[in-house]
């Protein structure tokens, strides 16, 4: 080979190397600019999710105070970022936002019946055996909590009947004798405090002594609490 060929190979080599060496520095640009912008979306991307915890705490908190866990646009302020909390039925939906980031997340809260509390420990039979008292329930969490209707049921039934109701002032029930069972319809008694309420009157058509009882209560959400008792 001669001089001049080698040179121009050389050359030649050269000028392909760099533009290789060109290219693959490009491509390390690149690869570097898009694991940056991945990170900074990641980042943003976790922000925005400790947002949306945090938004989730607050509305439990507030469905357990009792009150509305709502918040509407522009949403409430957390950690350089914000939440907005909706509510449909019993679920709700929080959705955080931080910079340009979103998270989304939906959760169930607790039924009418998860959030009343039932106390049977000092339920009685008074007037010859006809008439159940001494059941407190109250409300622990939500804006309210409305009792629908109950099913009771006893041992050894037979002609015997409910035919009263009535809740601290409020007859919720007053005849026909519903038998062992049956759904009793109620006027909805409705919670909203978180007061202690008595059953003042379950009265049946006839002396109730020596039976057990099964009392289903059932809320205005369709949720239900059993309880199955021997008055004392």
């Amino acid at each position: 080979m001669r001089i001049s060929d080698k040179r121009g190979f050389s050359s030649l080599f050269a000028a392909g190397l760099i533009v290789l060496l060109s290219l693959f520095g490009f491509a390390i640009a690149s690869l570097v600019m898009t694991t940056q912008s991945i990170h900074a979306d990641q980042l943003l991307y976790d922000r925005a999710f400790y947002v949306t915890q945090a938004g989730l705490e607050y509305a439990m908190r507030k469905i357990y105070e009792g009150v509305s866990p709502v918040v509407v646009s522009p949403g409430m302020g957390f950690g350089g970022g914000t939440f907005t909390i909706a509510r449909e039925g019993r679920v709700v939906t929080v959705t955080g936002v931080y910079n340009t980031s979103q998270v989304v997340h939906s959760v169930t809260s607790p039924s009418q019946a998860d959030c009343t509390e039932f106390d049977l420990t000092d339920v009685d039979l008074n007037n010859d055996g006809q008439n159940l008292q001494h059941i407190q329930f109250e409300k622990i969490c939500l804006e309210q909590a409305v009792i629908d209707k109950i099913v009771a049921s006893w041992t050894n039934p037979g002609s015997e009947g409910l035919r009263k109701i009535r809740i601290e002032s409020q007859t919720v029930y007053d005849e026909p004798p519903v038998l062992s069972g049956q759904t009793t319809e109620l006027a909805d008694y409705i919670m909203t405090g978180n007061n202690m309420n008595n059953v003042n009157e379950m009265r049946f058509t006839n002396n109730m002594e020596g039976k057990t009882f099964t009392i289903n209560f059932m809320m205005g959400d369709g949720s239900a609490e059993s309880y199955t008792f021997t008055p004392d």
